[in-house]
């Protein structure tokens, strides 16, 4: 029972590692002494595929390096209740300037007019109980100043304002600006929404400050002015590796006058970009950055509250840019759907060419074709002048022996073969062609197999048949230096050369030991030994002989019986013992 298990689990072993092993091996043929068959023109070919996959190879990983070909998907979302997006020195520009018609800066500040920024929060709260929305409104005054170069951190705010009168520029609080940024929070109608107002009004005394001008010379300064405006925007540049932007500062400016009301709504959408620049594995960083998107202005008669009011807000949109860089797995993925679709289309060419190639070179090795006579060389060794003629000239032409000549193998011949320009050797070529695969049908082949079988069976009696079976594997030679007074034996080179030698089983020689002992002493003690008695009895294993030759003595001394007496084999049969054969040295 467990020998039972043992050997269905060893079949079910042998089965999973045959059906499972992808890498398993198939014999290959060959042709010609090699692997398969090779031709100038197809190694030229190889050449310039490989060269030009090398060059687009190269141009793949110059790419890959620099990272400048980015793949990038772009897509918008709307945004209700956005995250916060704080607005801190280095990453939005904000000041303000107030100038008459002729761009010259009204330096009049809480004395002609007021400005003011403002950081407003509006909140809906919603009373799940009863259903009800309370709106709140909380707006936060934020302090300003005039503009110092302290006031700019970055390097594209100092190129900016290098040659800018920053007296008469209005900015944020720089410390005020670090402990508790402006922010951009969602839209009107979300839960939150946070945004910025900056307003521009004519300054007006009340009991608390009395520091404004007159009425008459307010409204001669503020009769006609620029409200200007530097904010900054961001240039999108997805093509750059590194960051996929840079910043930079845009001077809006609006006209105003004292007998109008001008409001101006900015909107700024927020830009989100995921880049994935990782070599094999994929990597994910965002970038955040403000873009203005739209810009509306609206004017009417003045309403004695603003001369500009100023908003300043997120879009209702959000767009994502998702910017990937090629991977060196595409690339050699790239590569090798290049190489195969150049190896299609220049097989298609190359392949009857070649096949015709191989064919000829095969037919020039098995047949032998007729030369045509007109190629004969015509300078006959003839000297008219001198007389002299020779004998070979007297025969007749006709009398001339067919020579042989092969089929020519350049590429040219081949083509105009494959065109059938030459009809005759195009004719020659198709009957060998015909004549060369049907010698390696496979139907052909077994049928050759089944003939040498038959051969064996027809050729040799039945007791060289038996011994057959007992030729040992050939022997591998190794070239080596021997001494010239070393003489190898005839038959021992033929054994060597000889390469169709069967497997020896070992469990089919010991089932029929007896009748190969049998056939061997036969043949052993026959007088008129053949050729071919010779040769089996030299070609057995050695190891066998001396094997079967020690039982001869062992029976012979207890019997002495002779090998062909009938008694003799039924004693063989019941006293012979199964050898260990040793494997032939």
């Amino acid at each position: 029972m467990f020998g039972q298990q043992k050997k269905m689990l060893k079949r079910m072993s042998n089965y999973t590692i045959d059906t499972c092993d992808i890498f398993g091996q198939l014999p290959n043929f060959r042709v010609l002494e090699k692997g398969r068959y090779t031709s100038v023109v197809g190694c030229c070919m190889t050449f310039l595929i490989g060269s030009a996959t090398l060059i687009y190879l190269i141009t793949e990983m110059i790419i890959l390096i620099d990272q400048a070909e980015p793949s990038v998907v772009q897509s918008e979302q709307q945004i209700f209740n956005s995250t916060q997006f704080p607005l801190y020195n280095d990453n939005f520009t904000l000041a303000i300037t107030i100038a008459n018609q002729h761009s010259e800066p009204i330096v009049g500040n809480l004395k002609y007019y007021n400005i003011t920024v403002n950081q407003c929060i509006r909140q809906r709260l919603v009373n799940y109980i009863n259903g009800s929305v309370n709106v709140t409104l909380n707006c936060t005054s934020l302090p300003i100043a005039p503009c110092t170069k302290e006031d700019f951190d970055n390097e594209i705010q100092q190129n900016f304002f290098k040659n800018t009168r920053l007296g008469v520029v209005q900015c944020l609080n720089r410390e005020f600006l670090k402990r508790n940024p402006p922010v951009l929070q969602g839209q009107i109608s979300g839960s939150v929404y946070q945004y910025l107002v900056i307003q521009l009004s004519v300054c007006k005394n009340s009991t608390e400050y009395q520091g404004c001008a007159s009425k008459e010379e307010i409204n001669n300064v503020l009769s006609a002015g620029h409200y200007s405006v530097y904010a900054s925007d961001y240039l999108m540049q997805l093509n750059k590796p590194g960051q996929p932007y840079s910043q930079l500062i845009n001077l809006d400016i609006n006209s105003f006058s004292i007998t109008t009301s001008k409001m101006l709504q900015w909107t700024y959408r927020i830009v989100e970009t995921h880049t994935d620049d990782g070599l094999l594995l994929s990597k994910d960083r965002v970038d955040l950055n403000l873009v203005k998107q739209d810009r509306r202005e609206y004017s009417e008669l003045y309403n004695d509250n603003y001369l500009v009011y100023h908003y300043i807000q997120l879009d209702y949109k959000e767009s994502v840019y998702r910017r990937t860089y090629i991977k060196l797995q595409t690339i050699l993925s790239k590569i090798g759907g290049i190489w195969q679709l150049f190896v299609i289309l220049t097989a298609t060419i190359l392949n009857p060419l070649i096949n015709n190639l191989m064919t000829i070179s095969i037919a020039n090795e098995l047949y032998r074709f007729p030369k045509n006579p007109n190629s004969i060389d015509k300078n006959q060794n003839i000297h008219i002048n001198n007389h002299i003629v020779d004998p070979l000239s007297t025969i007749r032409q006709d009398q001339i022996p067919t020579q042989e000549e092969k089929l020519s193998k350049s590429l040219y011949e081949s083509f105009l073969i494959l065109l059938g320009c030459h009809k005759n050797k195009r004719h020659m070529f198709d009957k060998v062609k015909q004549e060369i695969l049907g010698q390696i049908d496979i139907v052909k082949i077994i049928e050759k197999l089944h003939q040498i079988d038959m051969l064996r069976f027809i050729l040799l009696n039945e007791e060289q048949n038996k011994l057959f079976d007992l030729l040992p594997k050939p022997l591998l030679q190794i070239e080596q230096d021997q001494p010239e007074d070393l003489i190898v034996d005839d038959l021992i080179q033929e054994i060597e050369l000889q390469k169709s030698f069967r497997v020896i089983n070992n469990k089919k020689l010991q089932t029929k030991l007896k009748d190969y002992y049998c056939s061997f002493s036969s043949l052993q003690q026959e007088k008129c030994k053949s050729i071919v008695d010779d040769k089996l009895l030299h070609m057995i294993d050695k190891n066998i002989v001396q094997f079967f030759e020690q039982i001869q003595i062992s029976q012979q001394r207890n019997l002495n019986l002779s090998p062909l007496d009938p008694l003799y084999r039924s004693r063989i049969e019941e006293s012979i013992i199964e050898p260990k054969i040793q494997k032939p040295k």
